[in-house]
């Protein structure tokens, strides 16, 4: 916490939002390139999907969809 010079700090008061569960959640992962991810990322930019993670890692992308189970199909 800011200004607590190393100390432990009393949390006198805290507000937390809380989001419902989405109703339908996918993850996909494909095999393809950092630069062909980079172009498929930035082409999804474009388009309203219910993407809520993406990863590139081992010359694998991974995304996960989440929301209403139509935009979920929809986007996959």
């Amino acid at each position: 916490m800011a200004g607590s010079y190393g100390c432990l700090g009393v949390l006198t008061e805290i507000s937390m939002k809380v989001l419902p569960r989405p109703r339908a959640t996918l993850s996909l992962r494909r095999e393809i390139s950092l630069q062909e991810a980079m172009n498929e990322i930035a082409q999804w930019q474009l388009q309203p999907l219910p993407i809520s993670g993406l990863c590139y890692f081992d010359n694998a992308l991974w995304i996960r969809l989440e929301g209403g189970e139509g935009s979920v199909k929809a986007g996959a």
